[in-house]
């Protein structure tokens, strides 16, 4: 049997007191105290650090290509801009469902209201130019839009309300540097006339993306008659 005063046979001696019952009472040595109290911190810092990569794992979410609004609050027919590459026949589909048929900006300048260019961008692809002041030069031309490039045009217009705007926009009767947006469905037309850019922000913007396209289409000379 183990001697009085210890615990266990390796153990370190232990301090034995009296309670005042006359029962004895031993008082653990000071290291192993201290083991313990180092033991139950790690545990208590191990549990923390679980903790805290299970929040994180919580938190983290997928990657999303495109927000959720960009897809979900665009109306049907212009869906698919946002679906990638389509097959020949989706792509003859999206081009025919396409509410216009041809968008065309014109400007016009001076007292004897001198065109300075019309163009005109078809839902077919074609498109066509007339213009009294370069670049590319005066003349008559015809060149290409892409099919994706027309459908965000008509995107445009819808996002800015173009069939709500007012036919015509005018502050000074004597300006005369006109821009004017006509839009067909084929079945109907509507014009709008923006003398002196007084037009609200949205017919500014129409104006500007038309001019933007023109810009960025490779124009060929239509050839002369013989």
């Amino acid at each position: 049997m183990p001697q009085a005063g210890t615990i266990g046979r390796n153990s370190a001696p232990a301090k034995v007191t009296m309670k005042p019952n006359g029962h004895r009472m031993f008082r653990a040595h000071p290291a192993r105290i201290g083991s313990v109290i180092a033991f139950c911190m790690m545990l208590a810092l191990l549990g923390a650090c679980s903790k805290r990569e299970n929040q994180n794992q919580e938190i983290a979410k997928p990657v999303v290509f495109f927000a959720p609004a960009t897809v979900t609050n665009v109306p049907d027919v212009y869906k698919p801009l946002y679906l990638g590459e389509l097959p020949a026949d989706r792509l003859a589909a999206f081009r025919a469902g396409l509410p216009y048929e041809s968008i065309s900006l014109e400007r016009i300048s001076g007292a004897a209201s001198n065109l300075v260019y019309r163009v005109t961008l078809y839902r077919s692809g074609q498109a066509e130019l007339t213009t009294n002041a370069p670049p590319p030069k005066t003349g008559k031309f015809t060149g290409q839009i892409d099919l994706f490039t027309f459908a965000r045009l008509c995107y445009a217009l819808d996002n800015n309300r173009f069939n709500e705007l007012q036919n015509q926009y005018r502050a000074d009767p004597l300006e005369k540097n006109v821009c004017i947006v006509t839009v067909s469905t084929g079945e109907s037309k509507k014009t709008v006339t923006d003398y002196g850019t007084i037009g609200p922000i949205e017919l500014w913007t129409i104006e500007q993306v038309i001019d933007g396209t023109r810009r960025s289409i490779d124009w060929k000379p239509v050839p002369k008659p013989k």
